[in-house]
């Protein structure tokens, strides 16, 4: 049974490499900040001075990126409920990536801004599509 889990333990960590690890981190963003995009569109900034376009009245409260090593994956979205849960994929064996974000609802709340961010390593094709899949609660 011991190695049975160690086993599964393995297939886990080795469907994540370290390359992957390193090369996406999350960036925190505050709650509600919204920009210009439309809703569930991905944008990738890949400058300072295209950061602070878009952040315009956030910039403040954004932690400093260093453009020469990252470029920041952005999206946005509205739930028309509250939101339990975020499950969130990426596959950056692909070009361009890929993020898939299913985000499960729930009807405690109405309506509910979100956003993701993420620091993406430098590299010459940082294109990345989204796919955004709102789940019911009701449905469930």
């Amino acid at each position: 049974m011991k190695k049975l889990f160690f086993l599964l333990l393995l297939a886990t960590f080795a469907s994540c490499s370290k390359n992957d690890i390193k090369m996406l981190t999350r960036y925190n963003l505050p709650q509600n900040i919204r920009i210009d995009i439309p809703s569930d569109s991905m944008i990738v900034i890949r400058s300072s001075s295209e950061f602070d376009n878009r952040f315009k009245g956030y910039t403040d409260e954004l932690s400093k990126i260093d453009f020469n090593k990252y470029d920041l994956a952005y999206i946005q979205g509205a739930s028309p409920t509250g939101i339990e849960d975020f499950n969130v994929q990426w596959n950056v064996d692909t070009t361009p990536y890929e993020l898939s974000i299913n985000i499960k609802n729930n009807i405690t709340t109405q309506y509910k801004i979100w956003s993701l961010a993420y620091l993406i390593a430098k590299r010459k094709n940082n294109d990345v599509v989204a796919s955004v899949v709102y789940d019911n609660a009701i449905d469930r």
